[in-house]
């Protein structure tokens, strides 16, 4: 047993004498004189003073058992001091800390945990404060700051575990930081089971204890990020939907995704980044736990085309309606759509009185208006469309090609098109013709000219023919990769060719086949507790020494030995010496490295080529003209690869990566206000707009008073109230 809240109340006003070694402390109180705390179901957390410093701090007394609780918080702190972060919150372990009288427990010293205290709200009572003064400009400036969060998340071997807006703090200069490490997976837990399966709807519906690993986050990102941008545009929408626990979504909207009132309303009236995350989200739904943001978020192969000027039919707004003009803004297609975006195949998907159709180029309706929903045009030329809960494909011209019988259908790829029919899945081509068979409760995209089914709950593969090839007796395998994949066999983790064969047996869960593990075929791998490299046959190419060890990049890997990291060479040579706290993979030529909780970038000689100045680094970008993106003194700015300031610390946060630095145009923050610079660092398009998106086609949709229109490179608005 336990104490209760008012047990351990108690025995903190006398901090002095019942705490061991932290005896420093007192309790903080309210006006009312009472202690300031929270609790929750296995646990209450005390806000306290240390006398010697005036700090803040946070003590953890718990109220449940738990099991195995004091060796995983132990490797939870060691983890976290190893690991520095903004995000984090240091903390340490003290066993039989407390002294309690208790009348109904079994013995009278009890352990803490104890952490700094953050003050400021948490994520659920900074947007409800948000929502109640409809304010914008503050929801889409978190939602921004909580995409820096998810993509340093998605960079970790580690996993929060039950990500909600309770264990989510915003902090009073506006920073976010994680709280409440209970549920957390780092890399010594690998192979134990979970002891907490998340909240829902927070928690991917598929989760079980067994599901303990780096991919526990991944659906809640997905989903906070979809409710944070849904509420910067909607931020009366709380009072339509009565959250109770949650931002905006309830556990039946996630059981039910396509009988969802929010789904639906999001769909219809909300803009396309909207629109994008909720098909990422109903897409992980459906697929296994492992599989979500980091297969989502892998880049296609595909050109990279720059456009300098818009395209000749823009988007523009009139009022509340939509329509087209040219460049001079004279208006082409007359605004009486409810929402239109850009032309693609000469085709452009508008709604018009509840219903999707597609015009042409000269404004003749060319797909009727018929349908609940038109997707865009994908290999072929044909487009998914929807009517009464059934799926099927229409060319340009409107003509049914497959008819709308499925209950759910993906874009063609190499001639083929995921179908569901009848709650099984399988494959059609452009013709609408069976090829794979709807027998498979699920089914991926193919790897290598293999597709993963699962028959019975159990994972195998089947070639383009439908062909089984691996039979299903898995519970996880991974797309293929130069001939191999990740699998999972009772509990075992292996790698497999394409055979089926087992190549070699996996001692660490960490050591998935995933891009953060393999490089130049060769994976870094855990044995004995120590890493070390293996080829694509299974051989140890590189021993098992290592007690920490990244792919490898440009011919070198980072690893670690007795708490430093250094590079090593495909041979195990070490060419720069163990002497960093944190390395990132090479990239254009330099490495961010981390002394002394500092970053700067060393060359593949191990020389010091910009200086350890900077509190964050990013890798150099390729396609980026040889940009990073680095913090100093709590401001954002880039640098070229010889230190050089391109665009200055002024900025409140930047996101210049692969993924947010489009057509040579990167957008920018300061003082609350949006706009853009380009890759030489000047200011193009000032900061004035609450909101923006990325640039597309010469175009970018930003936002002021709620009202979205388009804005081109030279900063021209196209739309009149």
């Amino acid at each position: 047993m336990y104490p209760s809240i008012t047990d351990y109340i108690s025995s903190l006003e006398g901090a002095a004498d019942t705490l061991a070694t932290l005896n420093y402390l007192r309790p903080v109180r309210k006006p009312n004189g009472h202690p300031f705390f929270s609790s929750g179901n296995f646990a209450v957390v005390f806000k306290m003073e240390d006398t010697r410093t005036g700090n803040h701090m946070a003590l953890k007394c718990f109220l449940r058992d738990v099991p195995d609780r004091a060796r995983r918080l132990r490797l939870i702190g060691e983890w976290i001091a190893d690991n520095p972060s903004p995000y984090l919150l240091p903390m340490t372990y003290h066993p039989d800390e407390l002294w309690v009288d208790c009348a109904h427990c079994t013995r009278q010293e009890f352990d803490v945990v104890m952490m700094p205290w953050v003050e400021g709200q948490t994520l659920g009572e900074y947007v409800r404060d948000c929502c109640t003064r409809a304010d914008r400009s503050a929801l889409g400036f978190l939602a921004f700051r909580f995409v820096l969060l998810a993509e340093w998340m998605l960079n970790q071997n580690m996993a929060h575990g039950d990500l909600k807006p309770d264990n989510i703090m915003v902090r009073a200069d506006g920073h976010l930081a994680l709280v409440d490490y209970d549920g957390f997976y780092v890399p010594a837990f690998a192979g134990e089971e979970a002891t907490e399966t998340g909240t829902p709807p927070y928690r991917h519906t598929r989760r079980q204890l067994s599901d303990f690993n780096l991919y526990l986050d991944d659906f809640s990102l997905l989903l906070l990020q979809l409710e944070l941008q849904t509420l910067a545009c909607f931020p009366d929408w709380p009072s339509v939907y009565s959250p109770t626990d949650a931002l905006l979504a309830c556990p039946d909207d996630i059981n039910a995704p396509r009988q969802s009132k929010l789904f639906a309303d999001i769909y219809d009236k909300g803009k396309p980044i909207h629109r994008t995350l909720l098909a990422e989200l109903e897409g992980a739904l459906k697929k296994p736990l492992i599989f979500t943001i980091r297969d989502l978020a892998k880049p296609q192969v595909q050109k990279t085309i720059q456009y300098n000027e818009p395209p000749d039919l823009i988007p523009y707004r009139k009022g509340n309606k939509w329509g087209f003009c040219d460049r001079n803004k004279k208006i082409v297609i007359d605004c009486v759509y409810d929402l239109d975006w850009f032309f693609q195949e000469g085709r452009a998907s508008v709604k018009k009185d509840g219903k999707w159709g597609c015009l042409n180029a000269q404004g003749v309706t060319v797909i009727p208006f018929e349908y609940d929903d038109v997707k865009l045009f994908s290999e072929g030329g044909l487009a998914r469309v929807r009517k009464d809960d059934k799926w099927g494909f229409v060319d340009r011209y409107g003509v049914v090609v497959i008819p709308l019988e499925y209950e759910d259908v993906e874009p063609f790829d190499k001639g083929l098109s995921i179908a569901k029919k009848n709650e099984k899945w399988g494959f059609i081509n452009r013709h609408g013709t069976l090829v794979i068979p709807f027998q498979y409760e699920q089914v991926w995209l193919f790897s290598e000219g293999l597709v993963n089914v699962q028959e019975n709950g159990k994972w195998g593969c089947v070639d383009t023919n439908g062909k089984i090839v691996i039979k299903p007796q898995y519970e996880y395998i991974s797309f293929f990769k130069n001939g191999l994949a990740i699998a999972k066999r009772n509990n075992s983790w292996e790698f497999i060719d394409k055979n089926g064969t087992v190549v070699t047996s996996l001692e660490d869960e960490r050591d998935r086949f995933s891009e953060d593990r393999i490089s130049d075929k060769m994976a870094s791998l855990k044995r004995d507790d120590k890493y070390g490299f293996i080829d694509e046959f299974g051989e140890v190419v590189i021993p098992f020494v290592y007690d920490g060890a990244k792919k490898f990049s440009e011919g070198l890997a980072g690893v670690k030995i007795n708490g430093k990291s250094g590079f090593i060479n495909k041979a195990g040579v070490v060419i720069i010496p163990f002497q960093y706290d944190y390395t990132q993979p090479f990239s254009e030529g330099l490495a961010a490295v981390q002394k002394d909780n500092k970053f700067g970038f060393i060359d593949k000689q191990g020389t010091v080529v910009i200086p350890f100045d900077y509190r964050l680094a990013y890798p150099f970008s390729q396609g980026l003209s040889g940009l990073a993106r680095v913090e100093k003194d709590g401001k954002w700015g880039l640098i070229d690869k010889t230190g050089r300031t391109i665009v200055p610390f002024e900025y409140d946060s930047q996101y210049f990566d692969k993924s947010q630095f489009s057509e040579d145009k990167a957008s920018i923050v300061k003082n609350g206000k949006w706009g853009y610079v380009d890759i030489n660092g000047e200011v193009i398009i000032p900061c004035k707009y609450e909101r923006v998106f990325r640039f597309e086609k010469g175009l970018s949709y930003v936002e002021n008073n709620s009202m979205g229109f388009f804005i081109d490179v030279s900063g021209t608005e196209y739309f009149e109230e």
